[in-house]
């Protein structure tokens, strides 16, 4: 562990650092890790997770990323953020692949902005569409909560519990800004396109993000990476009663209720044979 690493875990040097980082707060590029040559844009203070933690960052998750993607697929991100992830997929994808990603959040969208226009910059990367949107069951319109911390706290769900403890952490009073945005089903916006993965991370919203894609499920059997927050038994029970198979981001299979935490990826039992086969065995050795 790092000099760094070590002061970060020691609770007085967060109670000065953090809020001091916040108030001497910029915005800048840095080098991501996972895209070489690529920069990500962000902030010093709101988006510090990427540029402290680096490559180590959910590395178990990008890594899995890494293995079910396919060259020249679509993937379909709920949830971007500020693009650091979307840019991760635009590179496994390839210049052959496409990428759908959606965020509605205004305090996010000055970045992702930018880190997508350097994606369709690239000769390299995968043709990508930024939809300013928030993601349900069913389209119209929604109150959305956005965060004061990091962006990521963002939640159609009233007082998502998530802020509260991500707030102490940072020792920093959070504040709670409501918009109203508008949102679509996946259902509706892909109308039975293919679609080979789909990412969540919405805040707690994610059972109703996946009740506005069942037709999407019932036909085109996409991987799913959900982060799980809340709804645990109704996903649980979605995926099971559709053959699927779920396994966390260290390859263990999850098969009851109380296993359903952070990332859980969702393979068809039968689209996804090989698949599936390829995660236990990596986990077996």
């Amino acid at each position: 562990m790092s000099a760094m690493n070590k002061l970060s875990n020691i609770r007085i040097f967060r109670r000065i650092f953090l809020p001091l980082l916040r108030i001497l707060s910029f915005d800048l590029a840095v080098n991501h890790g996972w895209v070489s040559g690529y920069k990500i844009y962000l902030n010093s203070f709101l988006h510090k997770g990427y540029w402290y933690y680096g490559k180590n960052r959910e590395r178990k998750s990008m890594e899995l990323f890494a293995k079910l993607i396919p060259k020249g697929g679509t993937v379909v991100e709920v949830g971007g953020h500020i693009g650091f992830i979307a840019a991760y997929f635009a590179l496994l994808v390839g210049k052959t692949g496409e990428l759908v990603v959606f965020e509605p959040g205004s305090n996010n969208l000055s970045y992702i902005r930018k880190n997508v226009a350097a994606i369709k910059a690239s000769d390299c990367l995968a043709k990508i569409t930024l939809v300013e949107k928030a993601v349900g069951p069913k389209s119209g319109n929604v109150e959305f909560f956005e965060d004061n911390l990091t962006g990521q706290n963002n939640s159609i769900v009233k007082d998502f519990k998530g802020l509260e403890a991500n707030s102490k952490n940072a020792f920093v009073e959070s504040k709670i800004n409501m918009r109203n945005v508008a949102m679509v089903s996946l259902d509706e916006y892909l109308d039975g396109a293919k679609v080979d993965f789909v990412k969540i991370d919405v805040e707690g919203f994610e059972y109703g993000v996946l009740q506005g894609m069942t037709a999407l499920l019932d036909t085109q059997y996409p991987i799913v990476m959900v982060e799980i927050q809340a709804s645990e038994t109704e996903i649980f029970t979605l995926f099971s009663d559709r053959n699927y198979v779920l396994f966390n981001e260290s390859r263990a299979p999850v098969t009851n209720v109380k296993d359903m935490t952070d990332n859980i990826f969702c393979l068809h039992r039968e689209r996804h044979e090989k698949q599936i086969s390829e995660l236990v065995a990596l986990k077996t050795n």
